[in-house]
Formats: C-alpha cells, structure tokens, sequence
C-alpha cells in the first residue's frame, strides 16, 4: 500500500513532468514563433516580392507547425518520447483521426498551398469560378473568402477552387470589351464612324490596339456592328464605368445623328390574288371616288 511519502513522491514527479513539458514547450514555442517565423516569412518575401497571398499563407502554416513542433518538445521532455515512438495504439490513433477526420480538412489545407504558391491567384484578384466570380479577401488553411459583386462574402472550400477552372479575366494588364449593335443598312458607314470615336474618346480605353467596328452579321432589315475596345489597367469596377459610359454617350451620338439604335424587324404582307383581306377592303372604300 502507499504511504504518505510515496504520495508526495508521485506528486513531486508529476509536477517535475508538467514543468519541463511547459518549460520546453514554451522554449520552443518563443524561438520559433519570433525567430523561426519571421525569418521564414522574410525569405519568402524576398523571393515572391509581388505575391503577398503567399507570405501571409507562409507564415500561418509556419506558425501551426512552430506549435505542433512545440507541443512535441514538451512531451519528450516530460519524458514521454519512448511512448510516442513505440506505442502502436498512438499511431493507429493517429492514423485513424487523419485518415478519416481530416481527410477533407487536410486536402483543403493541401489545396490552399497551390492556390497561394500560384503567381496568377493572389488577394485582390477579380476571379470567376462554377458561374460565379468576385474579388479574393483572404486565402485561409481550409478556405478562400470572396467577396462577390453583390458584395457578399462567400466562404469557398480551397479544394473547389483547386479543382475548378478558374478565369482571372483582369490579370493581364487589359481587358477586351465586345459590344454589339444593330442599325439600318443605309445608317451603317455613319454609325461605324461614330462607334469608333466614341470608343476612342475615353482616356480608359488603349489605343493600341485601337477600337475597332466591323460588321458581324445581318438580321431583318438591318447589320449587326461588333466593336472591340480594350481597357487598360483593369479591374471589374473599371470596366463596367467604360462600359457603361460607352453605351450612354454612344446612344445620345445616335439620336443626334438621327439613327435608329436596334431598329424593328421589318415585315412584308404578300396577298394572293382575290384574296379578301378587312384592311384591304377598307383602303379600297377609302380611295373610290
């Protein structure tokens, strides 16, 4: 039976086991998080100077195993060691909670890595995705959260959009607008003049290349223009401004000038000989003497 002594041994040794598990831990813990961690981040910046989505990822990911490092270190000094490298029931346990509880959080965590790491996907972007697009806020260990145009924030697991075709449609420094309008075929040479200047005239829009009108197809009684005009320096609320500037200077041209912006479908009425028609009748009455 125990005594009064080997109770206070035991506590003694317990109390020995917790202080070197936080002694050690903590230790660790210190070194890693302002040593280790910033030096880790600095490298990284050095290297990817126009992709902070990458260091920031960095330096969380740096973090959580500066931690798991830590906790690590406190057992082996409280001399748990042996029992973590031998002990079977610890590794099927282990096995166990990754394989099957983590799986998911661990592809996304996996997943977020290639997003950040990819110099065409960064914080700030306009992307869109499955039907869906908005600008990248934050790229975290299990999601991405975007901000959409209806200025919602939509928290997007990183494996969708690791495995998603992803459009980054401003990425390039210039964005092609594509407008189309139809008028009357005697309206066509005017309206092209006019389309072109309009486009032209907007400090937003390159000039080289320049704006361009051609005609893309015929409809019923009228021609289909098609105007391209690039936009330089994009983002999603620039391009919009140009485009919505374009169509209402485009349309006070027209009125101006006298043409018909998407003119009616003309329509021809064929009547067969003796047919009787009420309209025909009465245009008959009308002009008898």
């Amino acid at each position: 039976m125990w005594g009064v002594s080997d109770v206070i041994t035991s506590s003694q040794g317990a109390l020995v086991r917790i202080g070197a598990f936080v002694v050690a831990a903590a230790a660790v813990g210190v070194v890693g998080r302002y040593l280790a961690v910033p030096a880790v981040a600095h490298a990284v910046r050095v290297r990817n100077t126009d992709n902070p989505a990458l260091v920031r990822a960095v330096r969380s990911y740096a973090r959580v195993v500066v931690v798991a490092v830590a906790f690590l270190a406190g057992l082996v000094a409280a001399g748990f060691g042996a029992v973590l490298t031998k002990s079977a029931v610890v590794a099927a346990a282990a096995s166990v909670v990754i394989g099957v509880a983590g799986r998911e959080t661990l592809g996304n965590v996996v997943a977020g890595a290639f997003l950040v790491a990819d110099p065409d996907f960064g914080v700030g972007d306009h992307i869109a995705w499955n039907n869906r697009e908005g600008s990248v806020e934050a790229v975290d260990f299990r999601v991405t959260r975007v901000r959409t145009t209806a200025d919602e924030v939509v928290t997007v697991p990183n494996s969708t959009l690791a495995t998603a075709e992803i459009r980054n449609p401003y990425s390039r420094g210039r964005y092609r607008l594509t407008e189309e309008v139809e008028v009357r075929p005697r309206d066509v040479e005017r309206a092209s003049e006019i389309l072109r200047e309009t486009a032209a005239a907007d400090d937003r829009v390159l000039d080289d290349p320049a704006p361009s009108v051609s005609a893309s197809g015929f409809g019923e009684s009228r021609v289909a223009l098609s105007v391209l005009l690039w936009v330089g320096d994009p983002d999603h609320g620039a391009v919009w401004e140009v485009k919505d500037s374009f169509h209402r200077r485009v349309a006070e041209r027209f009125a101006e000038s006298d043409i018909t912006l998407n003119p009616p479908k003309g329509r021809t009425v064929t009547l067969r000989t003796g047919d009787a028609h009420p309209i025909v009748d009465a245009l008959t009455r009308e002009r008898a003497p």
